[in-house]
């Protein structure tokens, strides 16, 4: 019963105020082989109005459009940033 309501909260959108307080690029070979090649991973981290830090994945387009100190409503849903205030818009891929 425990991992049932788990599951539904991670898949329900949640709304708060936050502050953007940490920008990341994360750099990683995606071979084990260890390849030349490297990607980076855009991090961006909110402190939430509770306190607490959450951190999402996100393009090198969102990544940019923000930045550390600006303040806002977070909407999420499990990992996935849905949209922070003025700065990125929710958006839909039809």
């Amino acid at each position: 019963m425990r991992l049932i309501a788990l599951c539904e909260h991670i898949r329900k959108k949640i709304q708060c105020h936050a502050i953007l307080i940490e920008k990341n690029i994360l750099h990683h070979s995606p071979t084990a082989s260890g390849a030349a090649l490297i990607e980076e991973d855009y991090e961006l981290t909110f402190q939430l109005e509770d306190g607490k830090k959450r951190s999402f994945l996100v393009w090198s387009m969102v990544f940019d459009s923000v930045c550390c100190g600006e303040e806002g409503i977070l909407k999420y849903k499990g990992d996935d940033l849905i949209s922070f205030g003025k700065h990125i818009k929710e958006f839909h891929l039809n």
